[in-house]
């Protein structure tokens, strides 16, 4: 449902998804994903543009699951993980 459901408004995409059965969204950015949390609280949301450095915490907090895309987010996401 990134870049505003393409045009057709996330929100409403991602419930119609929701209500059809869908239970993993992505988005691009983590923007996205706190814009869409309320709208689908149940759902697994993950980022493709990953963590920013000293951004985890946030992850966790709005239940986002970044998509590491450097070994740099994946260390420091194990560090949070641990």
């Amino acid at each position: 449902v990134k870049a505003n459901g393409y045009g057709l408004g996330a929100i409403p995409v991602a419930r119609r998804l929701a209500d059809a059965g869908c239970t993993e969204f992505f988005v691009a950015t983590y923007a996205e994903g706190v814009e869409l949390r309320p709208a689908i609280p149940e759902a697994t949301i993950h980022v493709l543009a990953g963590c920013l450095p000293g951004g985890t915490d946030e992850f966790l907090r709005q239940r986002l699951v970044p998509v590491l895309n450097t070994a740099d987010e994946v260390r420091e996401w194990v560090r949070t993980a641990r």
